[in-house]
């Protein structure tokens, strides 16, 4: 017995098909998926509630120095270190710029990690565009969090009890080993969440857990 030959698409039919096969990829694309969604957005006021924090500390510790009588002016620095050669810029803060500084490098991590926030869907209603991951804001705030009030706040104290130059690179260096220490400890977690885990019996045998 013959098979029937199929029937000939016409090019409206083709089109068509066409159309809802791409759409169909676009909805997978953008489909929301709650447990993702609400992490993502946990994780961008997180780093919004770090920034705020490290804002707050270096600002506090900005206007003690500055009542201070026998503060005239303070180092802020910071360094760029590379495999063979390095340089380190320092910058002497009058005691009337001490707040001001520490405000434009403390509160610039804020600001990105409030508009992360704001990039971040807050909630998973049908059309909202799906947040997988940190948006590129949160991702940048981070790293300022983790670098910029360390640094000043650093600076400012070991300038004030008068360190010599030798430790006063450690935190102008700090933003940049920071951000590296950073990036290998992400690097490394990711791979034991991928790595299988194993658990020993106990006749001592691997089984995956």
């Amino acid at each position: 017995m013959k098979r029937p030959r199929p029937r000939r698409l016409t090019p409206e039919e083709r089109a068509r098909r066409k159309a809802a096969q791409q759409q169909r990829r676009w909805d997978r694309m953008t489909r929301v998926d709650p447990v993702v969604t609400a992490r993502a957005v946990r994780r961008s006021r997180v780093i919004l509630a770090c920034a705020t924090a490290g804002f707050v500390v270096a600002v506090a510790v900005a206007v003690w120095l500055a009542a201070r009588p026998d503060v005239v002016e303070l180092t802020w620095g910071i360094g760029f270190g590379g495999r063979f050669s390095g340089t380190v810029r320092d910058v002497r803060v009058a005691r009337g710029d001490l707040v001001p500084v520490a405000v434009l490098l403390a509160g610039l991590p804020v600001v990105l990690a409030a508009i992360g926030v704001v990039r971040t869907p807050p909630a998973t209603r049908p059309g909202a565009a799906p947040a997988r991951w940190l948006s590129g804001a949160s991702g940048v705030a981070a790293a300022g969090a983790l670098g910029a009030a360390p640094n000043v706040v650093g600076c400012y104290l070991l300038s004030y009890h008068g360190a010599d130059e030798d430790l006063m690179l450690i935190p102008e260096l700090w933003p940049q080993l920071s951000v590296y220490a950073a990036v290998f400890i992400a690097a490394w977690w990711s791979s034991r969440r991928r790595r299988p885990r194993f658990r020993r019996t106990l006749s001592g045998t691997k089984v995956p857990v």
